[in-house]
């Protein structure tokens, strides 16, 4: 349940008790993701006990059983290359095409950029986020400090996504909040190699004979293994093309027959 901010700081529970509401009057209920499933109901507990007389605890079991895990369908096909990718002998691409919001901590990520950067270490960035405001100042001064390093920085539309998503190598994310994760696996359909926080929603984008080498534990992990990425491209692009065809389970070809099988469950 994300809490609203009221101007003075104080929590604002008035969205997180439609929610509650809405899915206690829902005949079914369902969740991007098992992690965003078991957040839910970790958090509702101590919401409802906010509440000193009538606080419904009893309701908490009565939503979970009938709720389930539903994932976003995405259209792949749309992803496909128009041409064949060139090879290049120009520095590994990295990409960033999260959107540039707090809760997917871009501070984060560009300042490990920068510290690579100062290293010497050869690449080249992306940053190709869907935008809702004014970057913060210290994405800002990232930015500058990679100078030539960024090749583009600004929201794209979709023949030059694909395009991006097609030369990167690699793409990060340093994320706080995520109950799925849809540009991932964009990126991860066109053969670009993951670094990702082992927590959140992650964990099960990503199959687990893969989790040893795309899931990171903390700022230096993500350092370490980036830094072997950037080095290594032969061994990035031979893990990435096993793990494209993985993503298959999120297309809408493969979705689709879930929703119809659930919403038809509910036809009279």
């Amino acid at each position: 349940i994300g809490p609203m901010r009221r101007q003075l700081g104080e929590r604002d529970r008035h969205y997180a008790f439609i929610n509650y509401s809405s899915m206690l009057a829902a005949d079914r209920v369902y969740f991007n993701s098992r992690y965003h499933l078991e957040n839910f109901f970790a958090a509702l507990p101590p919401f409802l006990r906010h509440y000193p007389e009538f606080n419904e605890l009893d309701t908490v079991e009565i939503i979970r059983k009938k709720s389930d895990v539903l994932p976003i369908g995405i259209d792949m096909q749309r992803l496909n290359p128009i041409l064949s990718i060139a090879e290049t002998s120009a520095p590994p691409l990295i990409l960033w095409n999260q959107r540039l919001e707090y809760d997917k901590n871009p501070e984060g990520f560009i300042k490990v950029l920068v510290e690579l950067a100062e290293e010497g270490i050869p690449f080249r960035v992306a940053l190709c986020g869907e935008r809702f405001g004014k970057p913060g100042t210290e994405w800002e001064k990232g930015v500058s400090a990679l100078g030539g390093r960024v090749i583009h920085n600004g929201y794209v539309e979709d023949n030059l996504y694909r395009q991006l998503l097609w030369e990167s190598a690699l793409t990060v994310s340093t994320a706080s909040h995520e109950f799925f994760g849809i540009s991932i696996l964009e990126a991860i359909y066109c053969h670009t190699f993951p670094l990702l926080p082992a927590r959140l929603s992650y964990p099960e984008l990503i199959p687990a004979e893969f989790h040893a080498d795309c899931l990171y534990h903390g700022r230096q992990d993500l350092l370490n293994r980036l830094r072997w990425a950037l080095s290594d491209a032969t061994a990035i692009r031979v893990i990435a093309e096993r793990l494209a065809p993985t993503t298959a389970r999120f297309d809408w070809a493969a979705i689709a027959p879930l929703y119809d099988k659930q919403l038809s469950s509910f036809a009279p």
